[in-house]
């Protein structure tokens, strides 16, 4: 069974309800996986873009509204762990980025991403 974080963008484009922002593969992925989770870091990257103005809505509002239509899901993760995890990401500077695939690897789960660094790096990553 396919378990699928999602990156931080593509949960901002699940809420503005921007299907032409996806792949035909991510749009068949979303619509047909039944264990679909936000990385734990994400919840603090919503927020600081809402702090900036980047996003208009807070973070709770979105979290609540993809749980309703996709059943998005959220993990408790120890923080040392994924801290852990992540020093082995060396292919970038982005602490989100590190602990989104961090978090990913210690699930055995692949990353529905857009992020072409992201893609061209970790081997889970899907678009």
């Amino acid at each position: 069974m396919l378990r699928l974080f999602l990156d931080t963008h593509v949960v901002i484009w699940l809420f503005q309800r921007e299907p032409s922002h996806f792949s035909k593969t991510a749009l068949h992925l979303i619509d047909t996986c039944d264990d679909i989770f936000l990385p734990t870091i994400s919840v603090l990257e919503l927020q600081l873009l809402y702090e900036i103005g980047r996003i208009t809505v807070e973070p709770r509002s979105i979290i609540d509204d993809l749980q309703e239509i996709i059943g998005l899901q959220l993990l408790n993760y120890s923080f040392k762990d994924l801290i852990f995890a992540s020093l082995s990401v060396d292919w970038t500077r982005d602490p989100f980025d590190r602990l989104i695939v961090s978090e990913t690897v210690l699930n055995k789960a692949k990353l529905l991403t857009k992020d072409e660094k992201i893609l061209n790096n970790f081997s889970n990553a899907i678009w």
